[in-house]
C-alpha cells in the first residue's frame, strides 16, 4: 500500500541494469491470482524480449 492510499500490484524489473516499474493493476479490481498471472507472463516476456511496460517494443535483435 502507497502512503498516500493508493493499493497497487507492482512489477519491478531490470533492463540494461536500469531498474523500471510496470503497474500490473489496481487493488481490488485485479485479485491476487490474476496479479500472480501478470506478473508471470510479463517475467516471460522480458526474459525473452526485452519487455517494455507497453508492450509496443518487438524483441531485440542483435545489431
Amino acid at each position: 500500500m502507497n502512503p498516500k492510499g493508493s493499493k497497487l500490484w507492482p512489477f519491478k524489473y531490470r533492463i540494461d541494469g536500469r531498474e523500471t516499474h510496470l503497474s500490473i493493476g489496481k487493488y481490488p479490481d485485479v485479485g491476487l491470482a490474476r496479479a500472480r498471472r501478470k506478473r508471470a507472463t510479463a517475467r516471460i516476456s522480458q526474459s525473452s524480449c526485452g519487455y517494455e511496460a507497453d508492450g509496443s517494443v518487438p524483441c531485440r535483435t542483435a545489431a
